[in-house]
């Protein structure tokens, strides 16, 4: 049999394609939790059925209240009240209203609802103090869903959610996709199981979470060996084994040492061969056989590559034969940048766990400098799947990838940010660019923002940046060895959090230029001659003059930089 190496995008498809339509069964209402539905939802009726009040008050006429003020209130006379759950009996007339609560049915005549507050009720009648429009406070039928309207497709999960919108349309039985059954076997001399553990014996910690993973799929598990390298006792398990369930996954044996007999044992069987080796790592031995018309997965024995095969292939098609929508049986893909250098074989797609953190500038992702298929403790790393592909050795950090999201990203602590704020000719751009030199002396990490009112050029006239601009492009890039900008045209004026949105590099501190009007920390700076801007509004941490200003927060003179240093030094430690 021949063994010839596939992409993992092509062993997917390939897998899938044996995916059976789903078969459906009833179960109730409170039991539909986890499962997957077995068929379409549609409405019965509206929902709402009925228009209803959004709050309590009165249900009236608009026309009625067309003059009402404060000063000179519209009287009614109340005809009526109607409750939540109950049907109106008064009809609303001219001059006439019905108090209502939230939820109750609008009763004929009425087309508005008065909030309470907007009223002052005495015996008999209800002043009303606001004029209301035509459908004010007003839940309208079918606002929510419409009779026969598609709510729920075959293959959602039920959620809490699903259940609640099942519950309000008195689905107490509930079709669902019926469970896959699978059944794990381990193989090998080596293994023991956990009953037998002891720290010098190998213990059989695949089999347990192949089928805890299965359960988690939505599947029914079973398991069991480890069966010992015998080839006759081998074949003999797996057909009894594979007799009782939907799936059969073996663990161990998958690769093409002398004591790797699960393929043998399959071919003795007559075993349909679908692949056998995918170009991935970790869990390249991965192999899909069809035996007596159901599948059998061969998983390798090493326990990262054991889970990250069963995550990648396995996972996949369990979803597929509950009915999930095929382009939704794999995690959805985020776009990141990598943090740190990856090296790798290049014809292979790389599946590695890491460190997904939002930062500044989006979704950065840090693997592990080494990650072993024989780590145990692999599968509690990490929040993501970080996908490498096939292609050149060394993939440098900075590099864009794509990462699943297993559990919610970090969120990297934001950088302090200090503006530096005044009047055009105040010195602002002078003491930034002294502090910037000396800062940076430091070793701190400083990103510089400025806000420029008037309109400006990514580079200057006649370079092909500003010939693209002028050509009509909306975003112009340019890189050098070093450095690169992007400049986008916007359709108003950019706020100082999406400037700060667009760093995409680690900083220590951001320092802006303008936005002056901005609730952030600030230094106010003055300058003789040029209109002062307040050191006494929000933010204000210091300020820079030669004059005295009578403030509480510290004044530097213009060109004491390195006082500025200090002050600024003690602002970013009290700020991480």
């Amino acid at each position: 049999m021949k063994r010839s190496m596939i992409d993992p995008d092509e062993a997917l498809r390939r897998t899938l394609d044996l995916a059976a339509r789903p078969t459906s069964e009833f179960v109730t209402l409170d039991d539909a939790l986890g499962r997957f539905l077995g068929a379409d939802i549609h409405t019965p009726w509206d929902l709402p059925a009925h228009d209803n009040s959004a709050m309590d008050g009165y249900a009236i006429r608009a026309a009625d209240t067309a003059d009402a003020t404060g000063v000179h209130p519209v009287r009614l006379t109340i005809v009526g009240s109607v409750f939540a759950g109950t049907r109106p009996t008064a009809i609303v007339g001219p001059g006439q209203a019905v108090r209502i609560m939230t939820g109750a049915v609008i009763p004929a005549g009425a087309d508005t609802v008065v909030r309470q507050e907007a009223t002052r009720a005495g015996e008999g009648v209800v002043d009303v103090r606001i004029a209301s429009d035509r459908g004010n406070n007003v839940r309208p039928r079918g606002e929510t869903l419409r009779r026969d309207e598609l709510v729920l497709r075959v293959g959602t999960k039920v959620t809490s959610q699903e259940i609640a919108l099942l519950a309000a349309f008195g689905r107490c039985q509930v079709p669902v996709a019926r469970r896959p059954t699978v059944h794990v076997v381990t193989c090998g001399d080596e293994l023991h199981d956990a009953h037998e553990a002891a720290d010098d014996l190998t213990v059989d910690s695949n089999g347990p979470m192949i089928a805890a993973m299965a359960r988690e799929a939505g599947a029914i598990a079973y398991r069991s060996g480890p069966v010992k390298d015998d080839l006759e006792q081998l074949r003999a398990h797996l057909l009894q084994v594979l007799s009782t369930v939907d799936v059969l996954i073996t663990i161990g044996g998958a690769s093409v040492g002398e004591r790797d007999l699960v393929v043998d044992a399959l071919r003795a069987h007559g075993a349909e061969l679908v692949f056998h080796t995918v170009a991935l790592k970790p869990g390249k031995p991965v192999g899909l056989f069809i035996l007596r018309e159901k599948p059998v997965f061969v998983l390798p024995g090493n326990p990262a590559a054991c889970s990250m095969t069963f995550d990648r292939l396995v996972r996949p098609f369990l979803l597929a034969v509950q009915g999930v929508p095929r382009e939704q049986v794999s995690r959805p893909r985020l776009p990141a940048i990598l943090a740190n250098d990856v090296h790798k074989q290049p014809g292979l797609t790389y599946y590695l766990r890491g460190w997904a953190e939002l930062a500044l500038g989006g979704l950065q992702v840090r693997l592990p400098p080494r990650q072993s298929s024989g780590q145990l403790t692999a599968g509690l790393e990490g929040n993501a799947v970080a996908i490498i592909p096939a292609g050149p050795g060394t993939v440098f950090a900075g590099t864009p990838v794509e990462i699943e999201l297993l559990k919610p990203p970090h969120v990297a602590p934001r950088p302090p940010i200090l503006a530096f704020a005044g009047y055009s000719g105040s010195g602002k751009t002078t003491a930034l660019t002294a502090l910037i030199s000396r800062l940076s002396a430091r070793g701190v990490r400083v990103a510089a923002l400025k806000h420029d009112a008037h309109e400006f050029q990514l580079d200057r006239k006649g370079k092909d940046t500003a010939k693209f601009s002028a050509a009509g492009a909306i975003a112009v890039g340019i890189a050098s060895a070093s450095r690169r900008a992007v400049i986008a045209t916007t359709s108003r004026a950019t706020t100082l959090a999406e400037l700060i949105a667009t760093i995409t590099v680690e900083v220590d501190v951001i320092l802006v230029e303008g936005y002056k009007h901005d609730d952030i920390p600030k230094i106010v700076v003055h300058s003789d001659g040029i209109r002062e801007l307040s050191p006494r509004g929000p933010g204000v941490l210091a300020v820079i003059s030669d004059s005295a200003c009578g403030v509480a927060v510290p004044v530097f003179s213009h060109g004491d930089d390195e006082a500025l240093e200090a002050f600024v030094l003690s602002f970013i430690r009290r700020s991480v």
